[in-house]
């Protein structure tokens, strides 16, 4: 008899990352009370799009404590708003609000840019859509099952997720 070989459960997203959640009572206005047009750091969120403001460092939440200052490497997912959309941070520090997740990889070998690729549209897929507003859940985020190819195909998805990504910061 022949032995079938045995198929490798795919990891979920919580087994390659951490995920952490952006900053509650990071508003808009507060934001505006520490912008600033000299290298500060960006704020993520619930879109698509590079983010629009930059901050002191010394910024804080609404409800006056010290927001979270994340760095990358790391994937930023938005929860609501454009739901599921993923953005790579190869490096640096920012900082995201209560509409994004931040995703710190747990290996310094992944390739983030390939992950971006496998989940964004199954993310996307998942927002429910309420009011014209569509969320993603936690849960949806750490259970999500991530079907890991060879590394040359990782490799290959991954350079064209970063060329795909680059073309679009230019025509956006």
């Amino acid at each position: 008899s022949v032995a079938k070989a045995s198929k490798k459960e795919s990891p979920t997203l919580s087994d390659i990352f951490v995920i952490q959640k952006g900053n509650q009572h990071l508003t808009e206005a507060t934001i505006y009370k520490y912008i600033t047009q000299n290298n500060g750091f960006p704020v993520y969120g619930g879109g698509a799009k590079a983010p629009r403001f930059r901050v002191t460092k010394d910024l804080l939440r609404a409800t006056g404590e010290k927001a979270t200052l994340f760095e990358g490497p790391a994937i930023i997912v938005a929860m609501d708003g454009s739901s599921g959309s993923v953005q790579v941070i190869e490096s640096g520090k920012f900082y995201c609000n209560h509409h994004g997740a931040v995703r710190k990889p747990k290996k310094t070998t992944t390739n983030l840019w390939c992950i971006a690729q496998l989940i964004e549209v199954r993310l996307r897929s998942l927002a429910s859509n309420q009011g014209s507003s569509a969320t993603l859940t936690s849960a949806q985020l750490s259970n999500l099952k991530v079907e890991v190819p060879n590394s040359k195909r990782i490799t290959e998805i991954g350079d064209s997720r970063k060329v795909l990504t680059a073309i679009y910061k230019l025509v956006s």
